[in-house]
């Protein structure tokens, strides 16, 4: 029995996700994973439907026989930014 035909183990794994809106229009996107976005009338919404889409992402990989994408996160903090002057 080879690996893709055995029941696969649950890892735990974490993405950030970015949310924004607008016109009432909540839009959901994984940068690490690419193609993974959602649309949602609420932030509940889009997150349910980005939780999906990133589901049936690794579901499609594995399907493929496909690796799944490494993900090293790096924090950079910036100490200088752009402030608007005041007049």
């Amino acid at each position: 029995m080879d690996f893709f035909s055995r029941r696969p183990m649950e890892v735990k794994m974490h993405y950030d996700v970015y949310i924004t809106q607008k016109d009432r229009i909540y839009t959901a996107m994984v940068p690490a994973l690419p193609g993974c976005t959602a649309l949602g009338r609420s932030e509940d919404e889009v997150l349910g439907n980005i939780r999906d889409v990133i589901e049936g992402y690794f579901r499609s990989l594995q399907m493929q026989r496909k690796p799944f994408p490494d993900v090293k996160v790096v924090k950079i903090h910036h100490a200088r930014y752009p402030t608007a002057r005041s007049a």
